[in-house]
């Protein structure tokens, strides 16, 4: 059982329910051979534990992938007519910092740590909302601070880079889960101060990603932060205003 299903508690059920199975079938049945009729027991309620959860994750996982969309959507609408309503701020790069500070570290650390889609969508508008506002900032610095007979090859350069990455980075993420962080949470134990922390079993494995992504952009945007090259296009910007 322990080689269908994922979970190790799963795995330890479906001996017990064996055990239960076997002690109600015995009498009448009368099996030749005990270690093969205990095996295809085993084998038998282990996969129908395996269709069972799988069916329901994809199910329910699509509903709460559903919702979270949604809200990521809402999100960046809503951030959008913000954007509008809202002056000019004094300092770009500042909101820049912030706003992506807000986002990476809120909406990966709930969607780590949260139990269930009110959480996981909570998360999705705090990731998303600041967004128009970083972008419109951003693209503001750029325009200011390019020439206008580059801007053309640069902004195509810069998306070319951005959009092609995209893809990338989703098949990175799905290897990451199934290869590395789901193992990890298994070869841990549920004693681990991970497994209390993220679960055990399908799910875990991207919840330490997003976890782990979630501290890898906070340490980023303080890295950034610091740098002064950023904080000389806003000078830039003050004198070309």
């Amino acid at each position: 059982s322990q080689n269908i299903l994922d979970s190790r508690e799963d795995a330890e059920e479906c001996v017990n329910d064996t055990w239960l199975q076997a002690w109600n079938a015995i009498p009448p049945q009368r099996p030749d051979r005990l270690s093969a009729f205990l095996g295809r027991l085993t084998r038998n309620l282990a996969l129908d534990r395996w269709k069972r959860d799988h069916a329901e994750k994809r199910g329910g996982g699509e509903t709460a992938l559903g919702l979270v969309e949604a809200a990521t959507g809402l999100a960046h609408l809503a951030g959008s007519l913000l954007v509008t309503a809202l002056p000019q701020p004094r300092s770009r790069v500042r909101v820049i910092c912030n706003c992506l500070l807000v986002s990476m570290s809120t909406e990966n650390l709930l969607l780590a740590l949260g139990r269930g889609t009110g959480i996981w969508c909570f998360g999705a508008v705090l990731g998303w909302l600041l967004i128009p506002m970083m972008q419109a900032n951003m693209s503001a610095l750029l325009r200011l601070r390019i020439p206008v007979e580059m801007q053309a090859r640069v902004y195509a350069a810069r998306n070319t880079l951005q959009f092609f990455t995209i893809p990338l980075g989703y098949l990175l993420g799905g290897w990451l889960v199934d290869r590395v962080c789901e193992p990890l949470m298994v070869r841990l134990g549920p004693d681990a101060a991970l497994t209390a922390l993220l679960g055990s079993g399908k799910g875990s494995g991207a919840a330490l990603l997003f976890l782990v992504i979630a501290f890898a952009g906070v340490a980023v945007c303080l890295l950034f932060r610091h740098d002064r090259h950023l904080w000389s296009l806003e000078e830039q910007d003050r004198s070309a205003s």
